[in-house]
């Protein structure tokens, strides 16, 4: 296979490398998951939010980290809002600049 003129494969390049570090990642979060409730014996806590739609549906061991899992939640959610409405905000400005 011959790379296709001005193209290359950096950019495919690029994305596998980019894949793979974040599917590595992955496995090291997972199997630290693993190894920690197998250290304790699979009495830890555990607290989490699934929210579908407007529903959010909130699970937990206790209340304490339920109340830890919504707050991360509500974190989560302000931060994708951020960064859904940022970047328009922005082309907006420069556009009007011009």
């Amino acid at each position: 296979m011959q790379p296709e003129a001005g193209g290359g494969w950096l950019p495919i390049k690029g994305f596998m490398i980019g894949f793979a570090l974040i599917f590595v990642g992955m496995l090291v979060m997972i199997a630290s998951i693993l190894y920690q409730a197998l250290k304790q014996g699979g009495g830890g806590k555990y607290g989490g939010v699934v929210v579908i739609g407007p529903l959010p549906i909130v699970f937990g061991s206790d209340s304490g980290m339920v109340k830890i899992a919504v707050i991360s939640a509500i974190a989560l959610m302000v931060i994708a809002l951020l960064l859904m409405i940022i970047p328009g905000l922005l082309v907006k400005r420069w556009f009007s600049l011009q």
